[in-house]
């Protein structure tokens, strides 16, 4: 039997099969040779080697992947360590032979050893008692004993085994804090939640699914308290004839792959946005949130942005907007005819570009730096009523009054305002010709009028 390759399980087994059979044993032997009395005159008795069995003891003892040790149960005098005893606790065995276990200071709190003494004396064993050892260095180690007197001798002996749990318990405790943590952070999420489990038919075919737990955003956003929904089929906590969304929910549930969607449910008036994954085959969590509101308002702006689209294009001045540098990223229709330019030509250029052609009311060349919007961009400011003369295809001249004004929105410009005003300066070029024409006449034919002044009664020849 090859005792190295067995298990802790397997190996305490045998040793405890050995202790027993020791401690039965009552006959005297000699030389190590045990002759038990034939059950029966003609029945034949071997003799057993009892040194094979105290090899295999001692084998089994020093192999156990455990801290074992033998100690006298009146004192704690140390008879017997293995090996992982000397490993766990980092003494030798010549440093623990006969000295007792509170002289090596074996025990953090020598009343849990009493304790243990006195479940022994009570019973006889002792089974899976957490404590804290001290190894030789002064640390500590939370072991969980087992521990079976026996007879040696004449003399009560302990025989006790120490399971090192430090790693373990340090886990149970990292698993609490991490337990704790979720659910602080489940309970207070600001998305709803539920955890959910697959309900199956007769035909073992998936057909329901039962909300298992909920947060307290899930009561909030669905207006549904917990009480109502847990441990309930979601066609009896929604009041539906379908569980809502089983499609979805039940193929996350097979193929562990999340989903993702919007949606709208009907039996709340509500829309939500929603995550799904699978925790474990059968089951799906869900993460929600309410977005009705947000929907609400989506519309409302796409109602507010048709109305200003609808006025933008039918406002009978150009209309021009920039970013803010200056390049030009939205006109409207009317502006196209006044430019003389489409649109998507416009938005390949900036207000400051030197494609532009532009002159002033005396007709001379206007610089860049008199543009209304450029003066309205740089300086931050409103700019209103300069008059300029676009020059368009083949020398036309479209006059423009513009204004500008700064737009308060992050990467934005400016608002560019223009009316043609072409017939006016027609009509006031035409009103000034007539007028020196008239005064030319009067000058050539000297013809004028008296003026009187009602003031000083003086009159005044003019022409």
């Amino acid at each position: 039997m090859n005792y190295s390759e067995m298990t802790r399980e397997e190996l305490i087994a045998v040793l405890e099969e050995l202790q027993l059979e020791n401690k039965n044993i009552k006959l005297a032997h000699k030389k190590n040779i045990v002759n038990y009395p034939p059950l029966d005159k003609n029945s034949k008795y071997e003799p057993v080697d009892f040194t094979e069995k105290r090899e295999n003891f001692e084998l089994i003892f020093n192999t156990s992947p455990d801290a074992t040790l033998i100690t006298r149960l009146d004192d704690g005098m140390v008879e017997e360590v293995n090996d992982g005893f000397c490993l766990l606790t980092g003494f030798t065995r010549e440093e623990v032979y006969g000295v007792t276990s509170t002289e090596i200071n074996l025990w953090k709190n020598k009343e849990e050893r009493q304790y243990l003494v006195n479940e022994l004396l009570e019973k006889g064993f002792c089974e899976n008692f957490e404590t804290v050892f001290l190894r030789k260095n002064g640390t500590p180690l939370l072991g969980l004993v087992s521990a079976k007197t026996f007879t040696l001798k004449g003399v009560q002996h302990i025989f006790s085994r120490i399971l090192d749990i430090t790693k373990r318990k340090e886990t149970e405790r990292n698993l609490i804090e991490n337990e704790e943590k979720f659910r602080s952070l489940y309970d207070n999420m600001i998305e709803g939640s539920a955890l959910h489990t697959l309900v199956y038919n007769d035909q073992g075919v998936p057909c329901d699914y039962i909300i298992n737990e909920v947060n307290p955003a899930f009561e909030a956003q669905l207006g549904i308290s917990r009480e109502t929904v847990i441990n309930k089929t979601s066609k009896v906590a929604y009041g539906v004839d379908e569980p809502p969304y089983f499609d979805i929910y039940s193929r996350v549930a097979f193929t562990g792959k999340p989903a993702v969607f919007e949606t709208y449910f009907a039996p709340l008036n509500k829309h939500f946005a929603i995550n799904v994954y699978c925790p474990f085959k059968g089951s799906f969590a869900t993460i929600f949130e309410n977005i009705t509101e947000l929907r609400k308002t989506e519309q409302d702006l796409h109602t507010i942005l048709t109305k200003y689209q609808v006025l933008f294009d039918v406002f009978p001045i150009g209309i021009t907007i920039t970013d803010s540098n200056g390049n030009i990223v939205e006109s409207n229709k009317i502006a196209e005819t006044l430019l003389g330019i489409s649109r998507e030509e416009q938005e390949k250029r900036k207000i400051d570009g030197q494609e532009w052609r532009i002159i002033r009311p005396d007709g001379s060349t206007m610089p860049v730096a008199e543009f209304a919007s450029v003066r309205a961009l740089e300086d931050k400011r409103q700019v209103t009523n300069t008059e300029m003369g676009i020059v368009k295809n083949q020398n036309k001249i479209t006059w423009l009054n513009v204004s500008a004004v700064p737009i308060p929105i992050e990467g934005y410009g400016v608002a560019i305002i223009y009316g043609d005003i072409t017939d006016r300066k027609q009509e006031e070029n035409d009103k000034e010709s007539t007028n020196q024409l008239l005064e030319d006449s009067q000058r050539i034919g000297k013809i004028g009028g008296w003026e009187m002044n009602m003031d000083t009664q003086e009159l005044k020849w003019t022409r």
